[in-house]
This record gives C-alpha cells, sequence and structure tokens, in this order.
C-alpha cells in the first residue's frame, strides 16, 4: 500500500491566517479505489500539523507511511516517522523492457551478437526466451543459477540454445551487450545497457530516466507527482501488471568509453 501526501503551507494572507488560528482545517485522507487492483491514499495536511519527525503523518496512513510520494517536490527531514517511495524495481524494469526495444531497433545481427544478462539475485530470469531471441550467445552472471535451471531447460528444448551460466562479473570486451538492470556499487555496471561497437573500438552506455507514460495513466496522475514514481507504486502496490510493459521515455547513451 502506499499514500500521495501534500504537505501544505500555512497561508500568508490575513484572512486565511485568522480563519486558520481560530478554527484549524483538519487533514484530508482520502482512500482512492483502483478500478483492477488495490486502492491507495491521498492525504493533505498543513505542515504545522504533521509533528516534528511527522509522526502525525504516520498516525493517519499506518503501513502506507512506508510508502509515501510526496508532492510537489517535497524532501522528508532524513531522520523520521515516514519514508519516501523509491521505486528501485521498477527502474529495473524499465532498463529491461527498454533494452529489448532498442535491440530489436537496432536489428542487430544477433547470428554474432554477444550478449550478457548480469543479475545477481536471479530476478530476471522470466527475460530468457527473449534474450535468446535476440541473440546468438547468453551468458547470464548470477548467485542463483538454480533459478535459471528450468527457463534455461525450456528454452534449449524450444530453441536448441544454451544458456551459460557464471558467478563472475563479465569483462566489457567478451561480449557485445551487457545488461545490468540493478543499482550497484560498481560504477561501470549500475543500471545500464553497454552496447559494444567494433568498427570504433567503443562501449556506449545507455540510461534512462523519465517515463513513457501511457494514456490510461496520464489520466489519473496527481498533480506534482512524478509520473515515473505513481507508476512504480500503480504497478508494486497496487498490482496494475500491465505497467509492467512501460519503458524509459529518454533511453539513450549517456555516456561513451574508448
Amino acid at each position: 500500500m502506499f499514500a500521495v501526501v501534500k504537505i501544505k503551507e500555512n497561508e500568508k494572507r490575513i484572512i486565511p491566517r485568522i480563519k486558520y488560528f481560530f478554527k484549524k482545517p483538519l487533514p484530508v485522507l482520502e482512500r482512492v479505489n483502483v478500478s483492477t487492483g488495490e486502492p491507495y491514499y491521498c492525504l493533505e495536511i498543513y505542515k504545522e500539523q504533521c509533528g516534528e519527525s511527522l509522526e502525525h503523518i504516520r498516525e493517519l496512513l499506518g503501513s502506507a507511511a512506508d510508502n509515501i510520494i510526496f508532492r510537489d517536490g517535497f524532501i522528508p527531514p532524513e531522520s523520521c516517522a515516514v519514508r519516501a517511495y523509491n521505486p528501485v524495481k521498477f527502474r529495473q524494469l524499465l532498463l529491461m523492457n527498454s533494452t529489448l526495444r532498442l535491440l530489436d531497433s537496432r536489428a542487430m545481427q544477433k547470428e554474432n551478437l554477444r550478449l550478457c544478462l548480469i543479475d545477481g539475485e536471479g530476478e530476471y530470469s522470466s527475460y530468457t526466451e527473449q534474450l535468446v531471441k535476440s541473440a546468438s550467445s547468453v551468458s547470464v552472471c548470477t548467485n542463483n543459477a538454480s533459478l535459471y535451471k528450468s527457463v534455461c531447460d525450456y528454452v534449449y528444448k524450444k530453441w536448441g540454445a544454451s544458456v551459460i551460466m557464471s558467478d563472475k562479473l563479465p569483462e566489457l570486451h567478451s561480449f557485445d551487450v551487457i545488461i545490468s538492470p540493478a543499482f550497484t556499487h560498481n560504477k561501470l555496471y549500475g543500471n545500464c545497457t553497454i552496447i559494444g561497437n567494433a568498427d570504433l573500438k567503443s562501449y556506449e552506455i545507455f540510461k534512462g530516466s523519465k517515463l513513457s507514460v501511457p494514456d490510461r495513466l496520464k489520466q489519473i496522475i496527481p498533480n506534482g507527482v512524478s509520473s515515473l514514481d505513481f507508476a512504480a507504486a500503480l504497478y508494486e502496490h497496487c498490482h496494475l501488471k500491465e505497467l509492467g510493459e512501460c519503458r524509459f521515455a529518454d533511453f539513450m547513451c549517456v555516456k561513451i568509453i574508448r
């Protein structure tokens, strides 16, 4: 469950300030039902009603206070009773989807394409068949090879393709495409896709930051809210699984390594 929260500044105009002094408006809490998923909450509250560490927001929202999307760019204090929502998994999903689209659009020669997926936790085994269709050689770097066993058996029986498993990070020169969705401490392999250019002897690093917003979502995004954060919360907490097909709107080369 998640919540969208607007923290309102105290009134500066004289008449509203007088009204507020004599009769403080209550916070407005609304449950928003989602047609094919779980509900979320919207809260509007004045800053002085929040409590020093935003503890009153937690009292109002309960468990939803652990996943808050703040409106209008509000940044909560470092140490407080609530947590801002961080759509890490959804960003990783966007990278996977955007990469597959990029490989199709570039019409890269599958016969000679060496591809590696870095998937330490074994979260992306469901993409194995799509990757096998896109490259002649597919390797997976993971610490959970057992999670790939059934899908590897399946693609071998269907496509005759063997997926190479390893627990060591790949070297750039060994692959034409390296997909690394996770946010890691490794500066090179952090939420990016790397594509080699043999002719120029260089490597292009692709990243994205903005969501390609589906029409359905445009109509329901609250004002002052990041469309990416909102889509991620609907996908992860309200179970709108169709949003799992979204991609980055600005997936592009951000750096070239020579």
